[in-house]
């Protein structure tokens, strides 16, 4: 018979308190959860861990994925949101709080122009956001599906608002890159996939903004576990010391 081990839970953050209560800022309507008191009654007995989403695609990455072998790496989900986690001299870092790696919320250069309160990667960056900057500018598509799409017919806005993007989500990995000395950033979620492109353009912006010659060196490549990513985590969580 197979026994249950632990049980391991990914969620979207902040995590509260002593990391058994989440406030997930894009939820409102599950503020304050009590997660692991909800989930300890079907566990059997079995410890209950709670991680960050990015956390888990982070682990699940630097176990079976992208990140394999990299001793100094990062996951990053570019998609409605930005998220990622951090693989520091081999190990997942979770922080004090559970918090660490809420990468979407590093400060970028503002776009001049741009709204004042937009300054976070995740506020210039993220797909929702692009696709708000395209449409401010006379772009006239619906989503990031249609974005794509004129992005590859060359259309000048939606080339101009992936480009953007781009650029902010390196000039971030460029910051990563000076302060935890990373060599390669692992990049998934769906908004990474608007332009066969998207990923060298950010590469690209990565080594134009960075200061450090080290920092210069980093890789952008693509996450390979995709939407299983944050699940295989949560599983791993299990076997983690």
């Amino acid at each position: 018979a197979h026994r249950l081990v632990g049980v391991g839970v990914g969620t979207a953050g902040p995590l509260l308190g002593d990391g058994t209560h989440v406030s997930p800022l894009n939820m409102p309507g599950i503020r304050d959860l009590p997660l692991v008191p909800t989930v300890e009654p079907f566990a059997q007995g079995a410890p209950v861990d709670v991680a960050l989403d990015g956390t888990c695609i982070a682990l699940a990455e630097a176990r079976f994925g992208a990140l394999r072998g990299v001793r100094n790496g990062i996951a990053m989900v570019v998609s409605t949101g930005i998220g990622g986690g951090l693989v520091v001299d081999g190990r997942i870092i979770r922080g004090e709080t559970g918090n660490a790696g809420h990468v979407g919320q590093a400060w970028v250069r503002r776009p001049s122009g741009d709204d004042p309160v937009a300054a976070t990667v995740e506020g210039v960056a993220s797909g929702p956001a692009t696709v708000r900057w395209a449409s401010a500018h006379g772009w006239i598509g619906a989503d990031g599906l249609a974005l794509a799409a004129d992005y590859r017919a060359g259309h000048p806005i939606a080339v101009q608002a992936v480009h953007r993007s781009a650029d902010a989500v390196g000039q971030a990995i460029a910051s990563f890159a000076a302060l935890l000395d990373v060599t390669t950033v692992a990049v998934g979620g769906g908004f990474s996939r608007v332009a066969d492109d998207y990923l060298p353009l950010v590469e690209a912006a990565a080594h134009r903004t960075a200061v450090l010659p080290a920092s210069r060196e980093v890789r952008v490549v693509a996450a390979e576990l995709g939407d299983d990513a944050p699940l295989v985590g949560a599983a791993l969580l299990a076997f983690e010391d």
